[in-house]
């Protein structure tokens, strides 16, 4: 499998097509790596058709979009949430430029960006207070994942999620961060949320519960009995 791009970044399909003629492969399938139909898809079939008539002895073909996932959806209304709450917690540090551009020389993708924001949290590790002086690379004290596997999901998990999150918001005593998560291994017992560390897992959560969880579990320590599976 050869990665390519079909814009001005390289290596050009053009070019990747004619690398790969090269091992005198018996077929080649380009595969738009995009979610739907349009220009720069119509340009691969091009692209694909060209070297299909200048290589006889390769059969090539180009296949179809990635097309949509419902699972798209949960990501997009977790960015809606986030844009909406100025709640972005989204680290760039890996999607910056791909060369160095002038005034933007320490924003460079990849390897250096990976050095750039270690180096940064290292710069935080030496604070006398860290509660004076909280930073975004800081752990969270609680972490709450939400199984929004298929099951969980169509109970309506993608709901409890977008609640408690905003209830985290909401609070000003709870420090904790909301994740979703995969299948936790309790279908048919969901939705499910697991809170690390204190190793406690509620089942048959709804919407209406994500408060109950923040202003007890989260803010005040006390366990919502009713909803506590006890498998830990």
């Amino acid at each position: 499998m050869e990665a390519t791009f079909v814009g001005v970044t390289e290596p050009t399909l053009d070019e990747t097509l004619h690398d790969v003629a090269k091992h005198r492969p018996d077929g080649v399938v380009v595969v738009p790596y995009m979610l739907g139909d349009g220009v720069l898809t119509g340009r691969i079939r091009d692209g694909a058709a060209e070297f299909d008539e200048e290589y006889p002895y390769v059969d090539a073909a180009c296949g179809d979009p990635l097309g949509t996932d419902a699972r798209l959806l949960d990501v997009l209304g977790d960015r809606w949430q986030e844009a909406r709450t100025d709640s972005v917690e989204m680290s760039c540090d890996t999607c910056k430029y791909k060369v160095e551009l002038d005034g933007y020389e320490s924003d460079v993708g990849g390897a250096k960006a990976m050095l750039r924001a270690l180096t940064h949290q290292e710069a935080h590790a030496d604070r006398e207070d860290v509660a004076d002086d909280p930073h975004t690379h800081d752990a969270p004290a609680k972490h709450v994942a939400v199984c929004t596997n298929q099951t969980c999901a169509a109970d309506g998990a993608p709901a409890v999620l977008e609640r408690l999150r905003q209830q985290v918001r909401d609070s000003e005593e709870c420090d904790a961060r909301v994740t979703r998560t995969s299948c936790l291994g309790q279908c048919g017992d969901g939705p499910n949320v697991a809170v690390y560390p204190d190793g406690v897992w509620y089942q048959r959560v709804d919407a209406d519960d994500a408060e109950r969880i923040v202003t007890s579990h989260l803010d005040r320590e006390r366990i919502v009995s009713d909803l506590d599976s006890q498998l830990l």
